[in-house]
C-alpha cells in the first residue's frame, strides 16, 4: 500500500507541472499501472474484504493508465494478422 501511495503521489505531482507526454509523467503512469497489475497487489487486495471488486478496479485503472500513455503519443492499435497468428500491432500516427 505504501508503494501505491508513493506512485500515485508522484504521478499527481508530475502531471500537475509537466505536459502529459513528458517522459517522467509517462514513467509514473507506467510504474503505477505495473504495480496495480502486480501479483502482490492482487493478493493483498484479495485478502481484504471485497478483494474481487478491488482486483477488477485495479485492472481497469491499470488499463486506463496505459491508454493515457498511448494517447499522449497518439498511438492507436490496428488489427493486423501476423505469421504467428498475432492480431494487434500498435502504430504511431
Amino acid at each position: 500500500q505504501e508503494a501505491r501511495h508513493l506512485y500515485e503521489a508522484a504521478r499527481h505531482v508530475r502531471s500537475s507541472i509537466l505536459p502529459p507526454h513528458h517522459p517522467e509523467v509517462v514513467a509514473s503512469k507506467f510504474s503505477l499501472a505495473e504495480l496495480l497489475d502486480a501479483p502482490t497487489a492482487i493478493a493483498s487486495a484479495a485478502a481484504g474484504a471485497g478483494g474481487d471488486d478491488l482486483d477488477a478496479l485495479d485492472k481497469q485503472r491499470a488499463n486506463a493508465l496505459r491508454e493515457e500513455i498511448l494517447n499522449a503519443y497518439n498511438v492507436e492499435e490496428m488489427e493486423q494478422s501476423g505469421d504467428d497468428g498475432s492480431r494487434s500491432v500498435a502504430n504511431s500516427k
